[in-house]
């Protein structure tokens, strides 16, 4: 029996209400966009949503690189929120 945790339906849209206090109050708002973004950047390298198969170690790799990039001064795109993002992707895959 295949678990499914995460649905393969793109984009992923979040939302926040005003009256859940387990988010407004510890996730800032926009780091829910960020993740958002950054899941639709990745789309277009990955339109099947395949990173969402990636092992973990593969997304540990690239967040050391975007780490690395960000650190040298990179700023061809936004590396923060690309290892922001494989920090949660880690997390829900590590669940499967």
């Amino acid at each position: 029996m295949a678990k499914e945790i995460i649905p393969k339906i793109y984009p992923v849209q979040f939302t926040v209400y005003a009256s859940d206090a387990r988010y407004t109050n510890l996730i800032p708002k926009n780091a829910f966009q960020v993740i958002q973004d950054t899941l639709e950047h990745g789309l277009k390298k990955h339109p099947n949503g395949d990173g969402w198969e990636e092992s973990i170690h593969f997304h540990l790799n690239r967040i050391v690189r975007h780490i690395t990039l960000y650190h040298n001064g990179d700023k061809s795109e936004n590396h923060l929120s690309h290892v922001f993002t494989r920090g949660m992707m880690i997390n829900v895959i590590d669940k499967k």
